[in-house]
């Protein structure tokens, strides 16, 4: 066999990722081809508010667990019964959110915010499939929901079923799968054997919430400075069709994003547990991240307006929009790449300030910059936000010469700035990719006549 043991469930636990991503976009661009966005808006809105309560109910565990390398068997019975007071707070957060938007329109808003918080609430269960050690089944069920709801917007396209029937079947299925999975986790009958409660608690509380507690700040901060452009455009009376048209360019984006967000996942463990040498690790992964994330950038520049007006029709108002948003994956790169340096590297502390800052700039950037831009002033503001995030970033670990970043300052400060000098020339950003492809390829002849 080509791949074994816990190699082959990063493998599959990959393709299922990725599958599920494909099956997400088709959904997204079928349901927004529909009506031109208006409750696909609802639907994102609602998915974005839902998904940051559910991040501050995580409390960062999953990365404690990966730190401190414990029994997961040892925590399972509270975990589950703390998962599922979890999703009690979500649903009361449904109906909280469902009562200050929609008060007026019961039927399709209200079935759509049940549908997004079932989603949203898919993550929270993902927490428990992992300490059973099926987190590959797992992602099999989502990629099977997505698959369904996608086979639902086809019906209701091809005017087999109305929108009404297929408002009730979407929330009615969202429901049923996320039942389905805390069922099936064992959620329920790990509550029967629980015990010792309180000593379990102070095991979390103590082992746990100390190495958890920044990485969570940092979710959190992540949660705001990711989701909260498509929040705050409720705020600004914008329609709900030009909110989900702008949430579904988010979405392209965000899906260009998970690559490097798979590969930390997969670093992190033997990163903590120093079986892996970061600072050869980030010597030869950095070109490679550039390259990546300078490719997309252009093509996300270059042809995505050319896809969207192919899938959801013209889509011209948006270009700006497009634009603005390009240049955000190779600064997301290359932040990913020194945002883990500083994760396990013991500066999670400053790690969640950048962060915290970066949220905070986003907020207010979008202040300023909606009300003169519209939608671009969004996108322009997450822009700005993240490139604040890699400053930040860039700055630590230069000061602290954390995985010896000093030698590779000259090409990130470049890169950074090429980053946003994209934004006013497109062409700018062949340039990192030229300097990341001479890093790599030197690299690669210095290792083989070593």
């Amino acid at each position: 066999m080509i791949f074994s043991g816990r190699k082959k469930d990063a493998v599959l636990v990959a393709i299922y990722t990725y599958s599920g991503l494909v099956m997400s976009f088709v959904f997204s661009s079928l349901f927004i081809r529909f009506d031109g966005g208006e409750l696909y808006g609802i639907y994102a809105h609602s998915l974005a508010i839902l998904s940051f309560i559910v991040v501050a109910l995580g409390f960062g565990f999953q990365v404690g667990l990966v730190k401190i390398n414990i029994s997961l068997e040892k925590y399972k019975s509270i975990a589950t019964t703390t998962m599922l007071f979890w999703s009690l707070v979500v649903l009361v957060g449904m109906l909280f959110y469902y009562l200050v938007y929609f008060n007026n329109d019961f039927s399709s808003s209200f079935l759509l915010v049940i549908a997004a918080g079932c989603t949203a609430l898919t993550e929270l269960v993902a927490v428990v499939w992992q300490w059973m050690k099926k987190i590959v089944e797992f992602r099999g069920y989502v990629v099977f929901r997505s698959v369904v709801n996608t086979c639902l917007v086809l019906l209701l396209i091809y005017e087999i079923i109305n929108i009404e029937l297929f408002l009730i079947l979407i929330s009615l299925f969202a429901i049923t799968h996320f039942s389905f999975l805390v069922i099936k986790s064992g959620a329920i009958s790990s509550i029967k054997n629980l015990s010792h409660i309180q000593q379990n608690y102070l095991e979390i509380k103590t082992n746990l919430w100390s190495q958890s507690k920044f990485f969570w700040a940092s979710l959190l901060a992540v949660a705001v400075y990711g989701k909260i452009g498509i929040v705050m455009l409720k705020f600004f009376s914008f329609s709900n069709s030009e909110i989900g048209r702008y949430a579904y360019l988010y979405t392209i984006m965000a899906a260009l994003l998970i690559l490097p967000s798979a590969i930390q996942t997969y670093l992190m463990r033997p990163l903590f547990a120093k079986d892996m040498d970061g600072t050869a690790m980030f010597k030869r992964i950095l070109p490679v991240y550039i390259i990546i994330g300078a490719v997309c950038s252009f093509l996300f520049w270059k042809f995505l307006p050319l896809g969207i007006e192919i899938i959801i029709g013209k889509s011209s108002d948006l270009l700006d929009v497009y634009h603005a948003f390009a240049p955000t994956i190779l600064i997301v790169y290359i932040a990913n790449l020194l945002g883990m340096a500083l994760m396990t590297e013991g500066h999670e502390k400053e790690r969640a300030f950048i962060q915290w800052f970066a949220a905070i700039s986003h907020i207010l950037l979008n202040l300023i910059l909606i009300p003169i831009f519209d939608l671009k002033g969004a996108a322009l503001a997450t822009t700005g936000s993240y490139f604040l995030l890699l400053c930040g970033f860039l700055y630590v670990t230069y000061i602290d010469n954390i995985w010896n970043t000093k030698k590779q300052i000259a090409v990130l400060l470049f890169c950074s700035l090429a980053s946003v000098g994209f934004y006013f020339q497109e062409y700018i950003i062949l340039l990192p990719i030229i300097i990341a492809s001479s890093m790599f390829f030197t690299q690669h002849f210095s290792r083989k006549t070593a």
